[in-house]
């Protein structure tokens, strides 16, 4: 396949930060047919990656458009003389389960299905699209929920994906999950190769290279919020400022990431408890104390955390003035009882147990 001469420009960037992920080893690839996914897998196949797995959930969110999109990724696949693996996921019947977003139900659902696909194929590397743009919407997202300061994502995260339960629903074709298979999932190490090029390039390495892809119109829908932080909020800012604000964030991000691992480092110890000794827990400083918790609670697939969420999670504590259960989102309930925290799911009734 030709590339055209001006992909060296896109791959400017994009090189210098592959030399980190040797090309001789196995990757898996989340594509979704869209600009940013496309111009990955094109750009790895550029520079020498031949033992790529193509990824794609068809999430069932836009009908006859959705089997398309699988279809499409399936066809480059075979072109590019890449293995491909495909599933289906119920996401919105997976969001109204487990009292959760669509948002946040598909990333669970595909967090599953890279599990599931880094299982069979022994493989735990799964390079993803997040662009400079998808950097800045996420610290502005986490920014205004107060559940993560200035956080964004990192070009490298290992992730213990947690087992709620949940699965993509069993479909009758070959190769879709089945919610019946168990299979032994281990830690994901995400890779975000794209971090810090801009959407802008990804479009003009497509145009220039005569790249395809699939346009997803529910990306202009105002009824998700990153959308609206991508077509309001960042245009407004850059109105503002008079200038794109896009990187300005994703450093703002790198600088405090430093005292994050700082912390994070220290709250380690505390992550792969079941329980949370009550006492040991308040005698912490309260920054360190809420990252224990935050950290914890994340570890155990809370949905959705927040500022309000872990400030309450952290008044339990105090058995003189914090309750001893509070429901959480996700299906999921927090309890304190004999000096010890922990985390339950709530049964088939929705009624939890005493």
């Amino acid at each position: 396949m030709c590339y055209g001469g001006g992909v060296d420009e896109f791959l400017k960037c994009f090189k210098t930060r592959l030399d980190r992920w040797p090309t001789r080893r196995r990757y898996l690839v989340g594509v979704s047919g869209g600009v940013d996914s496309l111009a990955l897998l094109h750009g790895l196949a550029v520079v020498g990656y031949r033992r790529l797995v193509v990824c794609h959930l068809n999430h069932r969110l836009r009908g006859e458009d959705s089997l398309d999109d699988a279809a499409f990724v399936r066809r480059l696949a075979e072109r590019l003389g890449l293995e491909c693996e495909t599933a289906e996921a119920d996401v919105a019947r997976l969001a109204v389960e487990n009292s959760q977003s669509l948002e946040t139900a598909g990333r669970v659902a595909r967090h599953a299905f890279f599990a599931e696909v880094a299982a069979r194929r022994r493989c735990h590397r799964v390079m993803l699209a997040h662009h400079a743009e998808d950097q800045a919407e996420t610290v502005l997202m986490n920014l205004c929920r107060g559940s993560a300061g200035l956080m964004g994502m990192a070009l490298e995260t290992r992730l213990q994906v947690p087992d709620p339960g949940l699965r993509p629903v069993p479909c009758p074709e070959p190769g879709t999950l089945s919610a019946s298979r168990r299979i032994r999932r281990p830690p994901l190490l995400l890779i975000r190769p794209l971090l810090p090029v801009s959407k802008q390039s990804l479009l003009a390495a497509a145009a220039r290279n005569g790249w395809e892809f699939r346009e997803d119109a529910s990306n202009a829908s105002a009824d998700f919020v990153r959308n609206r932080v991508r077509h309001e909020a960042l245009p407004l800012l850059r109105d503002i400022f008079g200038r794109d604000v896009t990187f300005p964030i994703g450093r703002a991000a790198d600088w405090s990431a430093g005292a994050r691992d700082f912390l994070r480092s220290a709250a380690a110890p505390w992550a792969d408890r079941e329980k949370l000794p009550v006492r040991e827990v308040l005698a912490l400083t309260p920054v360190l104390r809420r990252e224990v918790l935050a950290d914890w609670l994340r570890g155990r697939g809370v949905p959705d955390l927040s500022s309000p969420l872990i400030l309450a999670a952290e008044a339990m504590l105090s058995p003189a003035t914090g309750p001893a259960r509070r429901n959480l989102p996700g299906n999921l309930f927090l309890r304190r009882r004999a000096g010890w925290m922990w985390l339950e799911r709530l049964p088939a009734c929705g009624v939890p147990p005493d």
